[in-house]
């Protein structure tokens, strides 16, 4: 079953940067999700592994989110 990035960002009190209506089928590790898949940075400090994954798209922390501006 796929959610909305819409939808999941309203589960968790989040936003979503960019397209709203993307399907996502599952969440993976950062270095191990692909096409279809929500991953995850929660520390700064991994930011710039971001430019690494094939993730559809990324819960990011706030802290990360600046970081990735400077990136």
């Amino acid at each position: 079953m796929s959610h909305t990035l819409a939808q999941l960002a309203a589960l968790v009190n989040g936003r979503v940067i960019g397209p709203q209506d993307v399907a996502i089928q599952s969440a993976k590790p950062l270095l191990e999700a692909q096409s279809g898949d929500i991953t995850f940075v929660e520390q700064p400090k991994f930011a710039s592994e971001l430019t690494k994954t094939n993730a559809t798209a990324a819960v990011v922390s706030e802290p990360t989110l600046e970081k990735l501006a400077e990136i």
